[in-house]
């Protein structure tokens, strides 16, 4: 199953299915996003500790980012394949995604942003992903 990643503000880069929310920062009004999927988005509270450090050092700040972000991406990937093997289901019937569903952050794609971490976790759980 193929999934799109890509920056609000980039239609060009949507695939055809719905758009999901991977941020907590809102979402545009002139697009109808379905949902949040909470798994896959950074907790306000680690977007904010990441904005404190950043004033003091970037790189430090980068760093705490992904540490966090990564462990909670691996646990999300734990458990789905927990799931997986105590009911007998794939990943595909577990989870919400459909064939050419973006999920959706703001940052553009000539930026950095955190997408790229979620692109390899849900590689992980065998989905063909397009990274914008």
């Amino acid at each position: 199953m193929k999934l799109y990643l890509a920056s609000f503000i980039q239609k060009r880069n949507f695939g055809p299915g719905r758009i999901i929310s991977i941020t907590n920062s809102g979402k545009p009004q002139d697009l109808n996003v379905e949902s949040i999927f909470l798994p896959l988005t950074p907790p306000v509270e680690l977007i904010q500790k990441y904005l404190k450090i950043k004033e003091i050092d970037l790189k430090s700040a980068g760093n705490f980012f992904v540490e966090i972000y990564q462990s909670q991406l691996d646990t999300f990937v734990a458990q789905v394949y927990k799931v997986v093997n105590e009911t007998n289901q794939t990943v595909e019937e577990i989870l919400p995604f459909k064939e050419g569903d973006t999920l959706c952050s703001w940052e553009r794609k000539e930026y950095t942003h955190y997408r790229g971490a979620v692109a390899l976790c849900l590689e992980r759980l065998g989905y063909i992903v397009v990274l914008n």
